[in-house]
Order: structure tokens, then C-alpha cells, then sequence
């Protein structure tokens, strides 16, 4: 009681009552910031609620970011554990000896070799035979070998890439032979079973391998001493299967680290996602008109209140949106929703009489061509024959009432207001015929039937406005010259052409602002005298205004 007694004080100090204003009445003075800051701040209890209140709002709407922040640190934390874990297993698993017992033992091959004395035309002494078994069956050796050529100071030991040259792994006597050219021996190892990509070459002096490219075969002949062919098919193997287990174990640490970040991003999916998805589907279901599936706004909802402060204020706002929305849920198609609230058109069902030019369209034969294409070509060919109609339409300040089956019923000069109302019915209608054109070309590039119109067009006095009850209305238009567009469309197969208006309309017309040509005297109305009908040909060219100089020009 105390603080509202003060609180009323420092409002009347202010000038301003307790007691509501209308919009008529006269308002008090308008004070400024400073001195109602000034006022307020000196009212001890209402301060502090003040800066109370403050805090709690500041505390809600900081909520956001920290939970987003400190899961951002428990994510990036797992992250980086998990990329050391992956250097860790890919630095084990990964060999780092390089093995060079395969030169070190052909240079000490080459060395015995030169320095024993050995009769190179007899047979190979034991000893160096049994050096070289001990060098080619290393069991000591990082990488298994297998000699498959081997030749020592330009004499051939073994050579297996032939049938009578000779096993590398032999205890039995073995007889030296001369070297062959460099380029019979490349032809004998490519004429082979073996895979280049297992054998390694091997030539003293080692200098030979970056200058052998410079070399023609006899200087490259003289200049090797030693030569041999090893293949390494266990080893690559092993680099084979062990890049399959490096890999297997990356894939298993990413998709562990998927299961974890997944876990972790569940809960800012219930606490945080889940109120902004249920706005989402409200706001789907607005979109599509599908007002039953909004929630109720009078009937609170205790999820929210678990939600932070943005979501809590995003929520009241979108709870006021739908209640002015709603009442848009009541025009059908959204289009016509729209340009009538443009126009100010309120959702009370009620009709006037007014002028109005209309339009009514169809396409010649549709039911023969739906009968020839499959349901998704037929929709697709209908779909954008609307799109690209309804857009001349509106380019023309003209409404879509409704689409009936192929057939466009549309309205110029209401709801919104256009004293020249039949001049625009008349230019859309030649404007559609020539963007048949365009859609027929884009027709044929999607393997689609190309499509002909007939139009009708009649100014006159019908009743329009909205239709319907109050849970669900239409704008439309009823009235005898309403129907008469749908019956100039008709008569449009009986004289050949694609557009007729009718002499009321004819009679709106500026002109000389379109070249026109009487077709037949007919019965538009019941009950009354026959009229003339008329077919629109084009634009007048503005360049001259002899009728015949127009026609021409056409």
C-alpha cells in the first residue's frame, strides 16, 4: 500500500493521473526523460525494484549465450582431444625406420667382389655364394627381400626373369656369365610376370641413378659395375594392410567423435531448438492458411515458460501476429488475400454493385491435351501457363478471382480503383496472347504440347465483394455480365479468333487506342436486343492515324 501511495505521488508530480485516457481527451503535458528518471529514482522502494527488474532481464536474456558458450568449449575441447588422439595412433602405427641393408649389402658384395680373386668364367667361389644367400634371406632386414637379378662386376650371377637364367636362391653351384646390355635386361624384366610396382632396382655406384637419364646403353653398361632386382611384394603389402588399419581407425575416431557432438547438441535441442520449431510450424501452418493447427492464444502454454527470454518474446509477438492473421484465413486464394488488404478491403461478407470490366480465359482443347500427357507434365505445363498469365494480370492492376479448371476469371477496377478499367483488360489480353510465344518456346524445350487461348472481355455493373459466411468467404463477382466473358470465350470457336469484347466495352475504349474489327451481331443478354461483338487485333501504332497505315503496320 505504501508504494503504491508513493508510486501515485511521484506519477502526480509528473502531471500525470492514474485514471485512463482516451484518444479524444486532452492529454496532459509531455515531460521529459530527465526529469522523470529524476522523479522515480527518488522513491527508494520503487528504485529498487526498478534495477530488481533490470537485472532479471539482463540475467534471461544472457541465458543464450552462455549455454551456447560453454557448450562451445565443451565441443571445441572434445574436438581437439580427439585430433591429438588421431596424431597419436597415426604416429604408431606409421613406420619410421628407413632401411638401408639393401645397398649396404650390394656395395659389400661389389667390394668382395673386386678385391677376391675369382675366375669370372668358372664357377662362383662358396664364399661369396654364401655371402650373397645371407644377404638375399636377411631375417634381420625391416623389409623381406627377394633377389630376383644379381650381377658383380659386370658378371652375371642369376637372373630368374628368364627360364635358363637361374635361381637367386640356390645352394647349388653356380657359374658366373657375362653381363648383357642394360637394355636386353630391361626388356627381359618387362617381358615378366612381375609387377613393376614390387620389384626395386638397385646400381653401383649409387651416383648412376641421377645421371643414367644422360646416358646411352653402352656408357650406361660400362659405368654400373653391380646391378640388382629385388622385389618387395611382402613389403607392400604390409603398407597396404596397415594403411587399411590407419584408415579403419580414423574412420572409427570420427564417427565416435559424430556419436559425442550429437549427444552433446541433444540438449540445446530440447532446451533451446524446440520452442523455435513449434513457432516454425505455427508459422507453417499461417502460410498455408491451415488455421486449425494453431494453438490457442488464450490457453497458456507451461513449455514456453522453460524457454529463455528471446523465445518467451518472440512468442508473444508471433501471439498478436495471429490474431490479426487469422482474419486473412478467410480469403481464399492467398493472392486475392493479399491485393485486398492492399486496398483496404476489410473480411466482412458484403457485396456492392459496381463497374468493373471482366476477363474470362481458356485454353483451346486442354482436355485433349491432358489426355496425351502424364499427370506431372499436365501440371507442370498448367502451372507455369498461371504463373505467367496471373503476372500480366497483375502488371495491369487486375485481380485473380479464381482459376476454374484451365479457365482464368479475373476483374479489372476492383478492389482497387481504376477509372480505366477496360483499356487495362484489353492491353493484358493482347499482352497474354503474345506471351503464348514465349511459353509455347519454353513449351517445346521441355517436350510439352504448345497451348492456344480464347478470351472474352465485357465491362458493365455486377456485384462484387466478398461471399461466403463468416468462417470462410471468397471475393467474387455474380451477375448477368459477369457470365457474358465466359460467353464470348465460346463464341470464339465459332469465328475463328482468340479474343472478342464485347460493344460495352468497345464503347469504354479510348480512341483509337486499338485496332478493332465487328465480327457478328449476337444475343449477349437475355431479353434484350442483339449487339455487336468485336475482335481486338492490336495496339494502334502511334506513328500514323489512318486506320489502314495501322493495319498495315500490324
Amino acid at each position: 500500500g505504501g508504494t503504491t501511495s508513493r508510486s501515485r505521488q511521484s506519477l502526480a508530480r509528473l502531471g500525470l493521473g492514474t485514471t485512463s485516457v482516451s484518444l479524444g481527451d486532452n492529454l496532459p503535458d509531455m515531460v521529459s526523460y530527465e526529469d522523470f528518471r529524476r522523479t522515480l529514482l527518488e522513491d527508494e522502494q520503487a528504485r529498487a525494484k526498478l534495477f530488481a527488474t533490470c537485472r532479471e532481464q539482463v540475467k534471461r536474456s544472457n541465458n543464450m549465450q552462455k549455454i551456447a558458450s560453454r557448450h562451445s568449449e565443451d565441443l571445441g575441447v572434445k574436438v581437439a582431444l580427439g585430433v591429438l588422439l588421431l596424431l597419436l595412433v597415426q604416429g604408431l602405427v606409421e613406420p619410421t625406420v628407413t632401411d638401408h641393408s639393401d645397398i649396404l649389402g650390394l656395395q659389400h658384395l661389389d667390394i668382395d667382389a673386386r678385391t677376391r680373386p675369382a675366375n669370372w668364367s668358372g664357377i662362383v667361389p662358396a664364399t661369396m655364394q654364401r655371402h650373397i644367400g645371407l644377404w638375399s634371406n636377411d631375417a634381420a632386414s625391416v623389409s623381406p627381400r627377394r633377389v630376383l637379378y644379381l650381377d658383380l662386376r659386370h658378371h652375371e650371377y642369376c637372373n630368374e626373369f628368364i627360364s635358363d637364367g637361374g635361381s637367386c636362391d640356390t645352394e647349388s653351384p653356380v657359374w658366373w656369365s657375362p653381363r648383357k646390355a642394360m637394355s636386353q635386361i630391361d626388356s627381359e624384366l618387362m617381358a615378366s610376370s612381375y609387377r613393376l610396382g614390387d620389384l626395386v632396382m638397385l646400381r653401383l655406384p649409387t651416383s648412376v641413378e641421377d645421371a643414367s637419364i644422360d646416358m646411352d646403353d653402352e656408357e650406361l653398361n660400362r659405368t654400373v659395375t653391380s646391378l640388382a632386382v629385388l622385389s618387395i611384394r611382402d613389403s607392400v603389402e604390409s603398407e597396404a594392410r596397415i594403411s587399411l588399419i590407419t584408415t579403419g581407425t580414423v574412420i572409427v575416431i570420427i564417427l565416435s567423435g559424430i556419436m559425442l557432438l550429437t549427444k552433446d547438441m541433444t540438449y540445446m535441442s530440447r532446451r533451446l531448438l524446440k520452442p523455435l520449431r513449434n513457432l516454425a510450424d505455427e508459422m507453417h501452418n499461417i502460410v498455408h492458411l491451415q488455421l486449425a493447427g494453431l494453438e490457442d492464444d488464450d490457453v497458456p502454454s507451461t513449455e514456453n515458460h522453460n524457454s529463455i527470454a528471446e523465445i518467451r518474446l518472440i512468442q508473444s509477438i508471433f501471439d498478436k501476429m495471429k490474431k490479426a492473421i487469422k482474419s486473412w484465413g478467410k480469403y481464399v486464394p492467398w493472392p486475392v488475400v493479399q491485393t485486398l488488404l492492399k486496398a483496404g478491403e476489410d473480411a466482412r461478407a458484403g457485396v456492392r454493385e459496381q463497374e468493373v470490366t471482366v476477363f474470362f480465359s481458356d485454353i483451346a482443347s486442354f482436355t485433349t491435351i491432358v489426355e496425351t500427357l502424364p499427370p506431372e507434365q499436365s501440371l507442370l505445363l498448367l502451372s507455369r501457363y498461371f504463373h505467367d498469365m496471373s503476372k500480366v494480370i497483375d502488371d495491369h492492376q487486375g485481380i485473380v478471382v479464381e482459376f476454374i479448371g484451365d479457365a482464368i476469371l479475373s476483374v479489372y477496377g476492383a478492389p482497387m480503383a481504376n477509372e480505366d478499367h477496360a483499356t487495362s483488360a484489353v492491353s493484358a489480353t493482347l499482352r497474354m496472347l503474345r506471351d503464348l510465344d514465349k511459353l509455347n518456346r519454353w513449351s517445346s524445350c521441355k517436350g510439352l504440347p504448345e497451348v492456344k487461348i480464347r478470351c472474352g472481355v465485357h465491362s458493365g455493373s455486377v456485384l462484387i465483394g466478398n461471399m461466403g459466411f463468416h468462417s470462410r468467404m471468397k471475393y467474387g463477382v455474380v451477375g448477368e455480365n459477369a457470365s457474358i466473358p465466359s460467353r464470348l470465350e465460346e463464341m470464339n470457336k465459332d469465328y475463328g479468333t482468340d479474343m472478342l469484347i464485347s460493344q460495352s466495352t468497345l464503347s469504354r475504349l479510348k480512341k483509337g487506342a486499338f485496332v478493332v474489327r465487328p465480327i457478328d451481331i449476337v444475343y449477349l443478354r437475355t431479353g434484350c436486343k442483339a449487339e455487336v461483338v468485336y475482335q481486338v487485333l492490336a495496339r494502334a501504332s502511334r506513328s500514323n492515324g489512318s486506320p489502314g497505315s495501322k493495319l498495315k503496320a500490324m
